[in-house]
């Protein structure tokens, strides 16, 4: 196991997200609150002081070569003491910001390290408001770190991801550390849907060159702070979400419903294009 596993985070958590991890789980595993857990609290304090060290941090993320393990998709002990930990205060913020909880979710689709990492960092940070921002740069680190940045392999990962099939994940992984972005995309996916008949019963590409081709121009405004009222109306039909936006003096409001029927409200149109980039990154990076 990772000393990333060990404290339940990611590999991209911030300094002060690693420090609450570590905080969370000498709560729960101290010697003067709880006998038998030497072991892993010598483990955990084994963790936390090379990654709190930005020198011993760097030498280890260097021998670990972005590789991945089995880990990292399971809830391990860590990650679920540290969300029993911060249940208490988590309950509190969601009751005023719900939409928290249905990123936080989703997130741990792909990693339950990322889904903790993310309520680490939204509690340390207090920055409510930009949480589909921090989702994002969670989710996009984590992928890509991974899995590199081209879009075929990022969408055949996170396919693997949520199907939960992990052979073929784990020998993608390996596959990119060893050929970078250079990866001809088209023959490790066809070597791999070979050997592994599973990946052709649940990846497509079909909707994600679509998708690219109908979004790149909005996607690329929306990023800009470019899109107007009309291009972000246009831009969530060609993501299949409904929206309803009513122009403000000030501000605009959206009532959007999303892909999967779930109500949301958006009283910054700001807020909105973050939300839609999210959207399509949802399907693939561009």
């Amino acid at each position: 196991m990772s000393y990333y596993s060990t404290l339940g985070v990611t590999h991209t958590a911030e300094d002060f997200v690693i420090k609450a991890a570590y905080k969370a789980l000498m709560r729960a595993y101290h010697p003067d609150r709880v006998n038998g857990y030497e072991a892993y609290v010598k483990a955990i304090n084994n963790a936390y002081d090379v990654l709190s060290d930005s020198v011993k941090r760097a030498e280890y993320d260097s021998s670990q070569k972005g590789s991945i393990d089995e880990s990292y998709f399971e809830d391990t002990e860590s990650s679920r003491e540290i969300a029993n930990d911060v249940s208490s205060d988590w309950q509190v913020v969601i009751e005023y910001f719900p939409e928290l909880e249905e990123a936080k979710q989703e997130l741990r689709q792909y990693s339950s390290a990322l889904s903790i990492s993310f309520a680490l960092k939204i509690l340390e940070s207090k920055d409510f408001k930009n949480h589909l921002e921090i989702s994002r740069e969670l989710k996009k680190d984590f992928l890509q770190g991974y899995f590199g940045t081209n879009p075929r392999i990022l969408l055949l990962a996170k396919t693997l991801l949520l199907a939960k099939v992990r052979a073929p994940l784990l020998e993608l992984n390996k596959l990119v550390q060893i050929m970078g972005d250079r990866i001809d995309a088209e023959r490790v996916i066809a070597k791999l849907a070979d050997r592994y008949p599973e990946i052709d019963q649940i990846y497509n590409s079909d909707e994600l060159d679509a998708l690219i081709e109908d979004t790149r121009t909005l996607i690329s405004r929306a990023r800009s702070k470019k899109a107007d009222f009309d291009d972000l109306k246009l831009l969530a039909s060609r993501l299949g979400v409904i929206a309803i936006g009513k122009k403000g003096f000030f501000k605009d409001r959206w009532q959007v419903t999303d892909r999967s029927g779930m109500k949301l409200l958006f009283s910054d149109s700001n807020d909105f294009e973050l939300y839609l980039i999210n959207v399509f990154e949802s399907i693939a990076f561009n």
